[in-house]
């Protein structure tokens, strides 16, 4: 029996075929799709919101979306609570207490490269992942670019989408990442200079 082989799209490759979808007219679309290529997913928009009439590529982006412009899904914002060591308002005082409050004497995971140590195993491993490794297994499907954490991905693909779901409470501008938000808001509207908003964060 022979198998048909099947080549494999570079990453260089995916991504121009992708951005030429970009600049496809409707009727060139529906050609393409009559030719029997594949629409990327990117561009399908499978996810509608049931408040309006926005669609969205994935279901992240569609979850963010319901956050910040309903106020409702599953990722709607909780009442934060606060920190009875630091007095810090938080939305999980559990992960709060945990990741900034565990005594050293609890730290028992230690690295083996850089000897930091961790209360908890599954932080050791994401340290290790973030801090000693080069794997990124998250490839964002429109440039190729390739990121460590799937959470870093799919900020990076509001980029693509156009889609701006937080904004400026004082002059309603939208941005497509929370940080460029906050930093907009702290240097354009309190006249902080980004090196004050730097110090600020920390």
């Amino acid at each position: 029996m022979i198998v048909p082989f099947a080549p494999v799209l570079s990453t260089a490759a995916v991504s121009l075929r992708n951005h030429i979808w970009t600049h496809y007219s409707e009727q060139d679309k529906a050609e393409a799709v009559a030719r029997g290529e594949e629409v990327p997913l990117f561009l399908r928009k499978e996810f509608q919101c049931d408040q309006c009439s926005r669609s969205f590529s994935y279901l992240t982006l569609l979850e963010s979306h319901l956050k910040e412009k309903h106020g409702t899904g599953e990722k709607a914002e909780k009442e934060k609570e606060l920190c009875g060591i630091c007095g810090a308002a938080v939305t999980n005082l559990h992960a709060h207490t945990r990741l900034k409050h565990t005594k050293e004497e609890d730290k028992k995971f230690e690295c083996g490269i850089c000897k930091k140590k961790f209360a908890y195993n599954n932080h050791l491993q994401n340290h290790r992942r973030l801090a000693h490794s080069n794997q990124k297994p998250f490839q964002c499907d429109v440039c190729g670019r390739e990121f460590k954490l799937l959470k870093w991905m799919e900020t990076h693909r509001f980029g693509h989408e156009e889609v701006k779901p937080f904004e400026s409470e004082v002059c309603g501008i939208g941005f497509s990442r929370k940080q460029v938000m906050k930093r907009h808001i702290s240097t354009v509207h309190e006249g902080k200079k980004r090196t004050d908003h730097k110090k600020s964060q920390k």
